[in-house]
């Protein structure tokens, strides 16, 4: 079978940085280089004008014009924030002091007749205008210093401070890094990264529902011969549903984050000599891969019809369908690893709502390292079901899986772009998919405060079914460990695991790992030294109020880690103004 072509970079241009006194875009002669052009700067026009000067466009995306650090010093509009104030009132107070100074700056941009999106200057200002053509060309302008205004957790193009996706210090190798990193998102995904990675992956997601939106318009068919939904335009925001228990309280309680940990055995203390943190790689953008998800408003049916549904699901590997159920399982009496639904305790009938995931491994073959449930152990009261289901966030995982096979290409090794480029891929989809539950996703579905709102944005259960999913898939591999090599974690996160090993398994779990997308890989590894095992031996008695992983990774021993990778359980939540184009 022959190779698959290359992919090559797109044929356009579509970000240029503006420096003290040039304007730096791509080359259009020689490939990997860039030319610089003397251009003076002093208002919004003259950066208007750039675009139409080199040309710059894109498809899909507002085209991005940086103005780096040094040149928004010399136009006046550098605003030091006072260290005494809390984040939130130095972000009030220089987005207050940019939208009075930059009045100047845009008026000239107004008068041409470009239309300002939103309040006035800020880290971030789009125009758009429509064309003599009826085209309507959108430009962001970016101002490189305030970027943490809108991303402060250094997820964004800027990198962050103190790792190896920190930008350059001299202006012309950071205005080629920030022209580096855009036009590398752009070449692997089609659209340019906004404020934070979410954006630019919430951005795919929009796309998908325009095309379906457009193909039902114009009548275009909406089931294959074989039955299968060519397109979802998703018309209704989500809902989460009545809930009893500790689910009621909000999305993030539907299916919880798990946080697990035991007391390791005197043996285990013993015998190890490292301790390890396993990780799954990529572990969210690998969970929606097939991942089925519902949409609509879910409808409820009560147990004798809520058993049977499960019982297809768990009987028929090839059935699919999106519902919760309610279960009150047995005593989750088992000692050495987590159980698969965080709400599980060693109390009898405890209320707990399974996902598909979850029920697929409480109920799969212990042969298969599932946990050999019936449907009667769960008893299982009711369920909520949607009416329209389907792989609703694949497009993130194809996009995760472009980046994930871009960086493993030996032709690009340029070490800090790859580090920059794994943590945007893997943060943008992770990010992208718990937005579906946040406030902004809430605001752009609301007809009252949008103008033209997209209701397939608000998803507030997609975020828990993927947390579901990644934790039923964590589940089933320390099964595996635990079967392949006789060691038990002794902590677990959503998407890591911790143990306490010898060699020969240190060894083994190293050459598990097939570089593959949601494997488990030896994230951390740190020598288990005599002065760690004597303090969890005095402390086995006391760990009831801390976890082992507060002794076998302090904070100084936390650098070992890869500096681009966010922590696990990293709040995603977004803040941020959502600025892109239709």
């Amino acid at each position: 079978m022959p190779p698959k072509p290359k992919r090559t970079k797109p044929d356009r241009r579509a970000v240029a940085v503006v420096g003290p006194g040039w304007v730096q875009v791509r080359s259009d002669r020689t490939p990997n280089q860039f030319d610089r052009r003397a251009f003076n700067v002093t208002t919004a026009l003259d950066i208007l004008r750039i675009v139409e000067a080199v040309p710059l466009g894109h498809p899909n995306s507002a085209v991005q014009v940086w103005v780096l650090a040094e040149h928004v010093t010399a136009l006046g509009l550098e605003f030091r924030p006072d260290p005494n104030q809390s984040h939130k009132h130095q972000r009030a107070d220089v987005e207050r002091q940019l939208a009075k100074a930059g009045k100047p700056f845009l008026a000239s941009a107004i008068d041409a007749g470009w239309t300002l999106q939103g309040n006035g200057l800020g880290a971030r200002a789009t125009f758009s205008r429509t064309d003599v053509d009826g085209k309507m060309r959108s430009v962001a302008i970016v101002l490189e210093p305030y970027q943490w205004l809108l991303d402060g957790k250094g997820a964004g193009v800027t990198g962050q401070d103190g790792t190896v996706t920190e930008l350059d210090l001299d202006p012309v190798r950071r205005a080629a890094q920030i022209i580096e990193r855009i036009e590398v998102v752009d070449e692997l995904l089609d659209v340019l990264p906004l404020a934070t990675p979410a954006l630019a992956a919430t951005k795919l997601l929009d796309r998908d529902q325009v095309i379906a939106r457009a193909a039902r318009k114009r009548g275009a068919p909406m089931i294959d011969a074989k039955g299968r939904k060519l397109h979802r335009p998703i018309d209704e925001a989500g809902v989460i549903p009545k809930l009893d228990g500790r689910a009621g309280i909000g999305s993030n309680d539907v299916f919880p984050a798990t946080n697990w940990w035991r007391q390791p055995t005197k043996a285990e203390i013993e015998n190890a000599t490292w301790a390890i943190q396993l990780d799954q790689r990529w572990a969210y953008p690998y969970a929606v891969n097939e991942l089925w998800l519902g949409y609509g408003t879910p409808r409820w049916v009560d147990g004798e019809e809520a058993q049977k549904l499960a019982w297809k699901l768990a009987t028929d590997a090839d059935r699919q369908v999106f519902a919760l159920w309610r279960a009150q399982p047995p005593t989750w009496d088992e000692k050495h690893i987590f159980p698969p639904h965080p709400d599980f305790t060693n109390a009898n009938g405890v209320l707990a709502w399974l996902f598909p995931p979850t029920l697929k491994i409480l109920t799969g073959d212990p042969d298969n390292f599932g946990g050999g449930y019936t449907i009667e152990h769960l008893n299982i009261s009711g369920a909520w079901v949607w009416p329209e289901s389907g792989q609703m966030l694949q497009r993130l995982y194809k996009s995760a899986k472009k980046c994930w096979d871009h960086l493993n290409d030996p032709a690009n090794d340029n070490p800090a772009l790859k580090a920059w480029l794994e943590s945007f891929g893997k943060n943008s989809v992770r990010a992208a998919i718990g937005r579906h539950a946040s406030k902004f996703a809430q605001d752009d579905a609301d007809p009252d405060k949008r103008d033209r709102p997209k209701p397939w944005r608000y998803q507030p259960i997609w975020w828990p079914a993927a947390t579901a999913a990644t934790t039923a898939r964590l589940w089933w591999q320390a099964q595996r460990i635990r079967a392949k090599h006789y060691v038990w974690p002794i902590q677990a996160a959503t998407d890591s695991l911790t143990y306490l090993v010898d060699d020969e398994q240190l060894a083994a779990l190293e050459d598990a790992d097939d570089k593959r997308l949601g494997i488990l890989k030896v994230d951390k590894v740190q020598p288990f030294m005599p002065d760690v095992a004597d303090e969890l031996r005095e402390r086995l008695s006391e760990l009831r109020g801390s976890s082992p992983n507060r002794i076998l990774w302090p904070p100084e021993a936390k650098g070992q880690a890869d500096a681009a990778d966010q922590d696990s359980d990293q709040d995603y939540e977004l803040d941020e103004t959502d600025e892109e184009v239709e």
